[in-house]
């Protein structure tokens, strides 16, 4: 279920003031230069973007019950090695649209 701030607010079940911003979209973390963190607007880590052999491509992350990571799974193991032009949170938005929504409660 997605809920906006301003439902939280009224329904009382927010932690958060009405001045703070509700995250949005998919956001990159700058490791290196051939290295970027992909994470959920709630912050959860989704893979990476990794340049190799001249091209960026998207790796997938999940993590097992003892919080191993587990390379290639998560919720995008079907998007693993999904090419793309440059790390740019814009296209990767548009490329994983369904993962670029406010964070669920």
């Amino acid at each position: 279920m997605v809920i906006s701030l301003q439902q939280m607010v009224q329904d009382g079940g927010a932690a958060v003031s009405a001045a703070e911003p509700v995250p949005v979209g998919l956001t990159l973390a700058r490791i290196n230069q051939r290295l970027h963190r992909v994470f959920t607007p709630c912050g959860a880590h989704l893979g990476n973007l990794q340049y190799s052999s001249g091209q960026w491509k998207f790796k997938a992350v999940g993590y097992d019950s003892d919080g191993a990571i587990l390379p290639g799974w998560g919720p995008l193991t079907d998007r693993h090695n999904t090419v793309f032009a440059a790390p740019d949170e814009a296209l990767l938005n548009t490329t994983f649209a369904a993962f670029a929504l406010t964070c669920a409660v």
